[in-house]
């Protein structure tokens, strides 16, 4: 997955805003990985910060 996707999305609209859908748009993985390796929308959230840390 595009690591910066779900960054790119929350950082224009505010993760609160972003549905999941958007997410899967902008990284252009299936609906079905995202949730394996991401399975809450917290776990999104918490990735995000951890990667905008990292930056």
């Amino acid at each position: 997955m595009n690591e910066v996707s779900g960054d790119r999305v929350s950082a224009a609209k505010g993760i609160q805003y972003v549905g999941i859908n958007e997410v899967i748009a902008t990284s252009g993985v299936a609906k079905r990985t995202l949730y394996r390796w991401l399975p809450s929308k917290d776990k999104l959230i918490e990735e995000v910060t951890t990667h905008r840390a990292t930056v």
